[in-house]
């Protein structure tokens, strides 16, 4: 929790940054967006064929709370994967 910001309403990342949102490494070296990770760890497993979004609609929030579960076929904006990050590739 040393790289997040926690105050009432969003938590925010301030670790490394990507223009998807934060990103952090795991112990085998594998990258996870932050809000993901804070989704799994907090929340739960993402169900399969799920995103994670963020219903502040803050893409630096890490707060369990505004982290929702979506369905892929549901979910907006359009998604493209690339080595299993969500990258939207346009904003509501």
């Amino acid at each position: 929790m040393d790289k997040v910001t926690v105050a009432p309403g969003c938590w925010m990342w301030r670790g490394a940054k990507t223009k998807w949102g934060g990103q952090l490494r795991g112990d085998n070296k594998s990258r996870w967006l932050a809000h993901r990770f804070a989704y799994t760890i907090l929340v739960g497993t993402i169900p399969p064929n799920h995103e994670v979004r963020h219903s502040c609609g803050t893409k630096l929030c890490v707060n369990p709370s505004h982290l929702v579960a979506t369905p892929r076929a549901k979910s907006y904006p359009p998604l493209i994967q690339d080595e299993g990050l969500d990258i939207p590739l346009a904003k509501e």
